[in-house]
């Protein structure tokens, strides 16, 4: 007999309790789960797009840098390496016999050039590339055809040889019966390799007594395209020596030619610092820098455009240059600086440059011009290297000029107003910013008035003892970043000038004193020309362009030292305020060059000694600091939106093809989704000189974030779908137990 064994029956109360039993148990874990899984997609309130970029999962065996791990630091930086200036350096050093005769401090040149070689190299950093050449080093003989092609390359110009260079600077001897400067030029050019900026620094005592003339050699190097500078140094050259002063003159030709500068070094210790300064500046930017731009030379016809947050560059000609500066924001203002160099060969004192700003109508003249300003050279005789003239476009609702802050072009032009063939073909720098107009201008302060001599001057804590080392640049592009509230420690060369740059934000003064502690340590230093303090705007305008018109306890009349003593220098600008803005600014009034935050520079400017054979370092203490001002109102501007006028055409009336949508009413196009990313990036584009105010943003669009109040995992879903599993829990429990008291029953 067969016994047959019962099916199970899944219909059964019992069957039909314990799947209900498992399914409460699986919905309770999944609602439990739901949070952790929400919480590795993303932390509630912080954007997807964040964690997207900074979150990889990693294996816990894997070194995410895909080393080993065994020599990873997790303290240690491990930022990339800083991308340098690809530039090349070669020092020329002169050791013919005369190098022997004693300098003005008493020890051989050829002593206190080696001294001076060796600060230098052990003052470089690994990652500068450097070389020395020598020449007149070798041959001894006067009469052999060798003695003019006595040049050696001592140490290839390369990184990280300090050791080499220092060997070869031991071995240095002044041995040479000639002066072969314009075969060591030559030889000396093929010792670059690639492409970048390329600096020659030669150090003589004396003329060429070879054939080609060095001036015109140097003259055919630079002809051949090369990114070159050449400076030449002048080691001990007496003035009152005839071959001496010719000698100087044909190193300052040398310099001309190749675009660089000539110094003068009498001992170890001015060599040593013309040669560090000469070095450093070989591995910045050059002093005038941009966007090669050629200026039309009349003012009908097509001009060339300048951009917002553009630096260009063009030349200087006798007839002008002019340009077209399209205003692309409603109401916005406009702001033009322009920098060139002073010309040491020029034989007038203010030879003048003059930009004007004017409307598309404009023929040119001064008379109808909005804006006009001077490159000047300040107003202390010829002691600035670098002149600099701002100009800013207002908008001036009702005013005698309108026109000029409402004008969709302005007409930028450059001109030399004497006949100086001096300046002909010099190069100059222009920048140019668009500021948004304010959309909280009436909340702003009111502009600064009356003269700067009725504004207190704060107290400040210079601390010398304590003072920071600093060597200035040589230009806006390299201006060497200084802290408010902060001493440093400086050295000065005769007709030298230093830049700095300290950040000044919104209602704040600046105030910059310079202090030369000592009296020149030189003959006759009454004879060092015109010296002084500038202050410049980031646009480059000259905060303070007439500050012998201040009549205060804290104004100066340029630094003379020959007065004797120390020398103290002050300068106090207004409160930088968005209010002090002026159209029409004529009259170069000072209050409308503090009108924008930013990097304000600190030029300090030496002159040059009547005596070209007079050399001196002349130490100085600068202190800087900000004060915020007493006003009333709002500082800090809030920017409008800065869409040009064509992006804020009707978009109905162009083609939709070209991925136009008409705006909704939040501002964002119909197939545009409104996104925090977008935004950034146009706030990214915006142009910002100035710093960035910290303004809380208006009506901003909210970033997409993890779904945490919407959709399966949010908090109140997950809640919901736990007290619905453990009701079921509980009920299929209690079902089972009664089941199974029914059964034994």
């Amino acid at each position: 007999m067969t016994q047959h064994s019962t099916p199970p029956d899944h219909h059964s109360p019992a069957r039909l309790l314990r799947t209900l039993l498992g399914a409460a148990v699986a919905l309770l874990m999944f609602s439990t789960a739901a949070p952790a899984a929400q919480a590795q997609l993303g932390t509630p309130g912080v954007p997807l797009n964040s964690q997207e970029e900074g979150a990889r999962d990693t294996p816990e065996d894997e070194d995410p840098s895909g080393d080993d791990g065994d020599d990873v630091d997790p303290g240690a930086d491990n930022a990339p390496e800083p991308e340098y200036e690809d530039a090349e350096l070669l020092l020329v050093m002169d050791a013919s016999g005369s190098m022997n005769a004693e300098d003005a401090g008493g020890q051989t040149r050829i002593a206190a050039a080696k001294d001076a070689l060796t600060d230098v190299a052990n003052s470089l950093e690994d990652h500068q590339e450097v070389g020395l050449r020598i020449f007149s080093g070798e041959v001894t003989d006067s009469s052999v055809p060798e003695a003019c092609e006595d040049s050696h390359l001592a140490v290839e110009i390369g990184t990280d040889n300090r050791e080499e260079l220092t060997g070869a600077i031991d071995d240095y001897e002044a041995v040479g019966a000639m002066t072969p400067i314009a075969y060591a030029l030559e030889r000396a050019a093929e010792d670059f390799s690639g492409e970048g900026s390329r600096t020659i620094v030669l150090v003589s005592d004396g003329e060429e007594n070879c054939n080609p003339d060095p001036c015109e050699a140097a003259q055919a190097l630079m002809e051949q395209g090369i990114d070159l500078q050449i400076h030449t140094v002048g080691f001990n050259i007496d003035e009152q020596d005839s071959d001496s002063a010719a000698a100087r003159s044909q190193l300052q030709c040398i310099a001309e030619a190749g675009g660089g500068d000539y110094y003068d070094a009498t001992d170890a210790e001015t060599l040593t610092v013309v040669l560090e300064r000469l070095s450093l500046r070989a591995f910045e930017p050059f002093q005038l820098e941009g966007e090669e731009v050629e200026g039309a030379t009349e003012i009908h016809g097509e001009l060339p455009e300048l951009h917002s947050e553009g630096q260009y560059l063009d030349t200087i000609h006798p007839e002008g240059r002019y340009y077209s500066i399209p205003r692309t924001i409603e109401d916005s203002t406009i702001h033009v600086g322009l920098v060139t160099l002073r010309d040491l060969d020029s034989e007038r004192a203010f030879t003048h440059i003059t930009a004007r700003l004017g409307t598309p109508d404009w023929n040119g003249d001064h008379h109808g011009a909005c804006e006009s300003v001077y490159l000047t050279e300040t107003s202390q005789a010829r002691a600035a290297l670098l002149r600099a003239g701002g100009m800013t476009s207002v908008p001036d609702p009702g005013g005698i000029h309108e026109d000029c802050g409402s004008t969709d072009e302005l007409i930028l032009n450059v001109t030399l107003e004497e006949d100086d063939e001096a300046y002909e073909g010099k190069p100059y720098e222009i920048v140019v910013w668009e500021e948004p107009p304010a959309e909280n201008a009436e909340e702003l302060a009111e502009g600064a008035s009356g003269p700067i001599r009725d504004y207190e001057w704060f107290d400040m804590s210079p601390d010398p003892e304590n003072a920071a080392e600093v060597l200035g640049g040589n230009s806006f592009n390299n201006a060497v970043a200084l802290e408010p509230g902060s001493t440093y420690a400086g050295t000065a060369l005769l007709g030298e000038s230093q830049v700095f740059r300290v950040p000044v934000e919104w209602g704040e003064q600046l105030q910059v004193e310079v202090v030369f502690p000592e009296e020149p340590d030189i003959s006759s230093p009454g004879h060092i020309g015109g010296s002084d303090l500038q202050v410049i705007s980031p646009y480059r305008a000259d905060v303070v362009p007439n500050p012998h018109q201040a009549n205060h306890n804290y104004a100066y009349y340029g630094i003379n030292f020959g007065s004797g003593g120390p020398q103290t220098a002050q300068v106090q600008t207004y409160p930088v305020l968005y209010g002090n803005r002026r159209p029409n600014n004529f009259t170069r009034e000072e209050i409308g060059n503090s009108a924008v935050a930013g990097d304000y520079f600190v030029v300090v400017n030496v002159g040059a000694h009547s005596d070209p054979n007079t050399a001196a370092l002349l130490p100085f203490y600068l202190h800087v600091e900000t004060f915020s001002a007493d006003t009333a109102g709002e500082v800090v501007p809030v920017y409008a939106e800065t869409d040009s006028a064509e992006d804020q055409e009707d978009c109905s009336a162009r083609d939709q093809e070209d991925g136009c949508a008409p705006p909704t009413e939040d501002g964002a196009s119909e197939d545009e989704e409104p996104a925090a990313e977008d935004s950034r990036e146009e706030e990214d584009q915006q142009p910002a000189p100035a710093s960035e105010p910290d303004t809380p943003a208006e009506e901003t669009e909210e970033e997409p974030v993890a779904a945490e109040q919407t959709g399966v995992f949010s908090g109140t879903t997950g809640l919901l779908l736990g007290l619905v599993a453990l009701g079921l829990l509980l009920l299929a429990g209690g079902g089972i137990i009664l089941a199974r008291a029914l059964r034994r029953s």
